[in-house]
């Protein structure tokens, strides 16, 4: 029983840090980009 429960669980887990990741990485893809948009914007006023 207690090997069928952390299977549950490594599965749930898992499952909940594939979507942690792709949030974190979608966030800093975004970031990278205001950054970057920022910095050009930057560099065309002055």
């Amino acid at each position: 029983m207690e090997l069928a429960i952390d299977k549950s669980t490594i599965a749930r887990l898992s499952k909940l840090d594939c979507i942690t990741a792709s949030f974190v990485i979608n966030n800093a893809t975004i970031i990278s980009l205001c950054l970057k948009t920022n910095e050009h914007l930057m560099r065309t006023i002055n």
